[in-house]
């Protein structure tokens, strides 16, 4: 069995050492580098040995084009399973199993992961990339934020035509093609930013950059409800009176 992990990346140095340290399991790690990056995180992916494609985006960010582009990474031959994952999100069976095992086992097409909102330590140095993740960065809410389909199957990627969506994750195919989802979950945690000024200047880049066609469709415009001090507002809470469990 041979796994893909695929990610699209803007900016994402302060995370990619963990996030690549802990797929390093997978056969291979795909990075959709925004050419808009400007930090080390093409470097940060050479060292861990990922496949760096750098993406340009010239009608500006538009969820049309990251999905024929995701989908199209996932479709390369070599891989049984695809794992669709954000830079912030760290995916991993329940009990200790390891995903190869998992997945081996399942009958299903697509495996769904709940995804904690789960808040980083003040700093990144606090954090071993080589221990389990849960323990490490159970802090915010423990309800669920969301759940997102992780895990495809390639071959009903390909023979479905399954479309598979950036940051929601959610996936279109075919009409009259029937998806099989399986009734297992992985589980997951999805870390929010906890360097504030990070997440101020990522947030007004994404705003300023989306296309007219997610304008139109009102596709990541909960950005630009945002402001500077909302941000930091929520940053600060999450640091000064986190929830542990």
């Amino acid at each position: 069995m041979k796994i893909r992990v695929a990610s699209m990346w803007l900016d994402e140095s302060a995370i990619a050492p963990h996030f690549l340290a802990h797929y390093a399991w997978a056969d291979e790690i795909v990075v959709l580098l925004d050419d808009a990056t400007t930090d080390d995180s093409a470097a940060i992916c050479r060292k861990f040995a990922a496949t760096v494609i750098p993406h340009h985006f010239d009608r500006g960010l538009d969820d049309v084009i990251k999905s024929d582009r995701l989908t199209r990474a996932a479709s390369w031959p070599g891989a049984d399973w695809i794992f669709l994952v954000d830079a912030d999100e760290i995916v991993f069976p329940a009990g200790g199993e390891n995903a190869r095992s998992f997945l081996s086992r399942q009958s299903a097409d697509v495996v769904w992961s709940p995804m904690w909102q789960i808040y980083r330590h003040r700093t990144e140095s606090t954090l071993d990339p080589a221990a389990p993740p849960a323990p490490q960065r159970r802090h915010g809410p423990r309800a669920v934020h969301h759940e997102k389909p992780v895990a495809f199957r390639q071959s009903a990627i390909i023979s479905k035509g399954i479309s598979l969506a950036p940051g929601g994750h959610g996936y279109d195919a075919d009409t009259g093609s029937i998806v099989f989802e399986s009734e297992e979950t992985l589980l997951g945690v999805h870390w929010a930013r906890a360097d504030v000024d990070i997440a101020v200047r990522r947030h007004a880049v994404r705003a300023a950059r989306l296309s007219p066609e997610n304008l139109r469709r009102n596709h990541g415009t909960h950005y630009i409800s945002f402001t500077e001090e909302s941000i930091r507002a929520e940053c600060a809470a999450h640091l000064d009176a986190p929830q542990l469990f």
